[in-house]
């Protein structure tokens, strides 16, 4: 079986799995996520790395601004596969309803990466904490993305991306059930524009599972853009 095949089996496999916890009383919607990130050129001397991620998430289409995300980040390489991060999240959201939702985030994370099947695969593993107005206690929320890519064809600069990354809360709070909050899964290309410079876009499935009212699933045109210094 070719690689894109395996990526079109996965992501069907996934996102049918996805599709099995949603409720009928589910409400859809259509989205776009655009990312920038900047970071440091990976495998310099010295050990420690760092990288700034601004994320802008529309609803509706692309008519409102659902969410704003500024994330810088500190890391440490433990190993030339693996490393330990820690960062901030400033998150703010616009709900349809008006206003504005604030919410602080501090998180941990262990990255690992290494080859697989003529690819790369990635592990991430991240522990959030995270300040929501108007909530009683700090949500804590275990995230496990995992993260396969490889070239297209021989000597191609375009990279086949598929991830999956699923999301539970530890506790609960007056605005977080504890128990399984969310899954997104990814299909989509990587082209570098330059050495310093590359983009990723593709689309996203997201379920969210809400505690208190309908479920949603949301079907998210995503562009990722990463610049290395």
């Amino acid at each position: 079986m070719s690689v894109p095949r395996i990526f079109c089996v996965i992501l069907l496999i996934v996102v049918a799995g996805a599709m099995t916890q949603v409720s009928a009383q589910t409400i859809y919607d259509e989205r776009a996520w655009w990312n920038i990130t900047t970071q440091e050129r990976a495998r310099t001397e010295s050990p420690w790395r760092w990288y700034v991620e601004v994320q802008g998430r529309m609803r509706d289409g692309v008519d409102a601004l659902d969410q704003l995300l500024v994330r810088p980040a500190m890391g440490y390489d433990l190993t030339s596969r693996s490393s330990v991060w820690f960062g901030y999240g400033y998150t703010p959201g616009f709900p349809a309803s008006g206003g504005v939702l604030t919410e602080n985030r501090m998180w941990q994370q262990y990255l690992w990466n290494g080859s697989l099947a003529s690819g790369t695969f990635a592990s991430r593993s991240r522990l959030e904490e995270r300040s929501i107005e108007g909530t009683d206690a700090v949500a804590w929320r275990l995230r496990q993305h995992v993260r396969f890519s490889r070239n297209i064809s021989s000597g191609s600069r375009i990279t086949a991306i598929l991830w999956d990354e699923i999301f539970v809360h530890l506790n609960s709070t007056t605005r977080t059930g504890r128990g399984f909050d969310q899954n997104r899964v990814f299909g989509g290309i990587g082209v570098p524009l330059n050495p310093a410079s590359r983009v990723e876009v593709g689309y996203m499935n997201q379920v969210i599972n809400s505690p208190t009212g309908s479920d949603r699933m949301h079907h998210i045109l995503s562009g990722v853009l990463n610049l290395t210094f």
